[in-house]
């Protein structure tokens, strides 16, 4: 039906930069991507289990809370975003699957641990303390990325 094999791909020269698993930039936008999605995972998981069962909401107003904490989400849903971005264009172009790959690995990863950690932590200390431990990921979250702001601040004021 009109159908014909694609051209083929020239073959690729000599790889540029350095593999992603050995570039620590990609690792630490990796590892801040995994750190601002444990609370949004977190927060999905039992913020409407503990409005019901702890603060005596109905499940349709514990739903509108829930729905109201995912829209203030977005921003770390953005940041993710801009960080798979960031990893794309910091790979060498024929490198980007296995860097995208990896940050996309650790993602899930979270989004696994997540709902386990947090139960875990409610379980054995207490919903006060699960929640406290949540605003320490964004700022892990900047802690690793704050190296990267530097030194693309630096090359900007080097002209470059």
């Amino acid at each position: 039906v009109g159908m014909r094999d694609p051209a083929p791909v020239p073959a690729a020269g000599p790889v540029a930069g350095p593999h992603p698993v050995r570039d620590a930039r990609i690792w630490r936008l990796t590892g801040a991507s995994f750190a601002l999605v444990l609370p949004q995972l977190a927060l999905l998981g039992f913020l409407a289990l503990y409005l019901h069962d702890e603060r005596g909401l109905s499940p349709a107003a514990a739903g509108g809370v829930l729905a109201a904490a995912q829209l203030v989400g977005v921003a770390a849903r953005v940041g993710v975003g801009l960080a798979f971005l960031t990893v794309a264009e910091t790979a060498p172009p024929s490198r980007r699957g296995t860097a995208l790959g990896l940050q996309n690995t650790a993602v899930v990863l979270a989004g696994t641990l997540a709902p386990v950690a947090f139960g875990l932590t409610v379980a054995g200390a207490g919903w006060a303390a699960a929640f406290a431990l949540l605003p320490l990921c964004p700022l892990v979250a900047l802690v690793l990325l704050a190296p990267l702001v530097r030194t693309e601040r630096a090359a900007a004021g080097a002209g470059g």
